[in-house]
């Protein structure tokens, strides 16, 4: 008995090789990773060029869009990936266990050893000694800790992170530009305290524990330069791009009637004699090497404070 083939189930580009029709799922797929991210508080900030750097990026080392954060320009893998990877090497028996724990203040217990729980009293007590065993500030109103026992050590893994509200540094206004004012040293953690010492406190032990194992030390580092690179290509097409607009200022109508897919072409007539030169990304070499953050007052890279965040 034939079965007759519906137009939903005949594939979609018959004429297509193997090889081709790889490559047109891998465009999709990267397309789509792009959707994901301009959806994104930081990502719709970003350029579509500097959007398909990050998700080039992401799919090279098969990352969420959950997991992985903008630090300048920069892909920062947070705790949420650091979760899951070590729940992958738990499932591979390289971590023998893990847990994560609030230790810092809260009201419920207190209320609960005022009115005589032994539990609350004890419970109070451990939190206190933990947050003194790991030097958190007395003044942290949210703390919480992450141990990890890896197979290959000898001893758990600890990673602890914590919350002080109120602090403060100099930094650039947001609401004047060029400005130089007093602001918050830390303000992804006055939105939500709980969820960043949480993410800090996991990112904090995955990267402990994988530099005491060279096989994990050497995937680090890997990811890391290329997140390197990534950021070298965000900021030199930021740089770029207020080229453009340098150049819109000072020759009037030089964008007049630029086509959709060529957001950079400059007009002949507008610039001089010759073909239009459109600007294109530059390759990562024509970045000065030791280049590590875009000019300051960029406004096409975000700028996240990585106080109490990068290890």
């Amino acid at each position: 008995m034939s079965t007759q083939q519906t137009p939903e189930s005949e594939p979609r580009n018959p004429g297509l090789t193997p090889r081709a029709q790889a490559r047109l799922y891998e465009i999709k797929a990267r397309n789509a990773m792009v959707v994901a991210i301009s959806n994104e508080s930081w990502g719709g900030k970003l350029t579509p060029i500097q959007q398909r750097a990050f998700a080039e990026y992401m799919r090279t080392f098969h990352l969420d869009i959950s997991e992985v954060d903008n630090l300048g320009g920069r892909p920062y893998r947070n705790g949420r990936y650091y979760m899951r990877r070590t729940a992958e090497l738990a499932s591979e028996g390289r971590v023998e266990w893990y847990k994560g724990e609030h230790i810092g203040p809260d009201a419920r217990l207190d209320a609960m050893a005022k009115a005589g729980d032994q539990w609350a009293i004890d419970e109070k007590m451990r939190r206190l000694r933990e947050c003194i065993r790991l030097a958190i500030p007395a003044e942290a109103t949210y703390a919480y800790v992450v141990t990890v026992k890896m197979k290959e050590l000898s001893t758990p893994t600890e990673g602890a992170k914590w919350y002080v509200p109120g602090r403060q540094k100099m930094g650039w206004s947001k609401e004047v530009k060029g400005k130089r004012e007093m602001v918050s040293a830390d303000p992804v953690g006055d939105e939500n305290p709980i969820t960043s010492v949480e993410t800090r406190a996991w990112r904090r032990a995955g990267r402990l524990y994988a530099a005491e194992i060279p096989e994990l030390r050497d995937q680090e580092a890997y990811m890391e330069y290329e997140a390197s690179e990534t950021q070298k290509a965000v900021i030199a097409e930021a740089e770029r791009a207020d080229e453009v607009d340098t150049a819109a200022t000072i020759t009037p109508g030089a964008f007049a009637d630029v086509p959709h897919d060529d957001p950079y072409g400059i007009q002949p007539a507008a610039i001089g004699a010759g073909p239009a030169q459109p600007i294109v990304v530059p390759t990562r070499e024509a970045v000065p090497v030791g280049r590590t953050q875009a000019p300051a007052q960029s406004e096409d890279v975000e700028y996240i404070d990585d106080t109490d965040i990068v290890d």
